[in-house]
């Protein structure tokens, strides 16, 4: 994308480019006083520099934005400016252009650097991309997309560190699916993948973004509500109960329903008291365990139900 106040000079970059089938060239004129369009794109913008085109402090600010906006912080930029601008140029290299051309610089030699700056543009998108996939491999979970217990954990803390120092609590659940081995056996492995991305999706649906869930073992998810109570806990884990029991699940290809259910268990965080939650505790590590607690007295009474750890 080239980039001027000058229409003169936003058609002779497009002259110059006009015979390379790999780059095209869109036409963005702007003026300091109105500033940028609202939506740039491109792998490439091409800038001109000139004084006559845009005073240096104009020029500097520019660079500025353009590096902080979300839509071209990673575009690659080449700036045209006279070769006696040594001062200039230095700057403009330090504010993010990646490289400069001189004014008059033949077509060939444009279109040379611009192809050059959009090929390491692109390498650099594709390295971005891989380590954005592995940063999120590292924190979720394959089969369902959650986040996983390494995650989950420290995440909690920092939702705990952040729920005290407001006075606030947080409510913590442990959910287990109900006689999962029983479906793996009965309707295979494959299938119970199916029924646990369902699981994790009607899970998902269920809570607000604030909320954190993960899936923490086999069929074990973890769930941590912020700004939380008793009675507001109670009701939520009821209402996750019935979101997984009310309506059967349908592995693919198989018209049979498949009924599932989950028990919960439940703690919550400090600060108290609380009829409820008699003893109170900010660590995570406890609320985990006293939810686990929680967890297998639902198991003991019956499956299907919530229970509210009583430490």
């Amino acid at each position: 994308m080239a980039l001027s106040p000058e229409p003169r000079f936003l058609r002779c970059a497009e002259r110059k480019f006009a015979g390379c089938r790999n780059i095209r060239v869109q036409r963005a004129g702007f003026s300091p006083r109105a500033g940028l369009p609202d939506r740039l794109s491109g792998d490439l913008l091409l800038v001109d520099g000139r004084d006559a085109a845009l005073p240096e402090a104009e020029l500097y600010r520019l660079l500025s934005e353009l590096r902080s906006r979300s839509d071209t912080r990673n575009a690659a930029i080449l700036v045209v400016l006279p070769e006696d601008r040594a001062m200039v140029q230095a700057m403009a290299l330090d504010l993010g252009a990646n490289d400069l051309v001189p004014d008059g610089a033949s077509a060939q030699e444009l279109v040379l650097r611009a192809s050059g700056l959009i090929a390491d543009k692109r390498r650099n998108d594709a390295l971005r991309d891989t380590v954005r996939t592995g940063l999120r491999a590292a924190v979720t979970d394959p089969l369902t997309g959650l986040f996983n217990r390494r995650y989950a954990l420290p995440h909690m803390e920092n939702m705990a560190d952040r729920a005290t120092e407001g006075g606030q609590r947080i409510a913590v659940m442990v959910l287990d699916i109900d006689h999962f081995k029983d479906i793996n056996d009965t309707y295979g492995h494959a299938a119970g993948d199916e029924i646990l991305q369902q699981v994790a999706g009607r899970l998902r649906d269920s809570l607000r973004p604030v909320d954190l869930l993960a899936r923490i073992g086999g069929e074990e998810f973890l769930v941590a509500i912020p700004e939380s109570d008793s009675h507001h806990a109670r009701r939520s884990a009821q209402r996750l109960c019935r979101v997984i029991s009310d309506t059967p699940f349908y592995v693919h290809g198989d018209t049979h329903a498949i009924p599932v259910t989950m028990s919960i268990g439940v703690s919550l965080s400090g600060p108290g008291p609380d009829p409820v939650f008699p003893a109170v505790t900010d660590a995570t590590g406890d609320l985990v365990r006293a939810a686990d607690l929680a967890l297998y007295a639902a198991k003991g009474s019956g499956r299907n139900t919530v229970s509210l750890s009583a430490a």
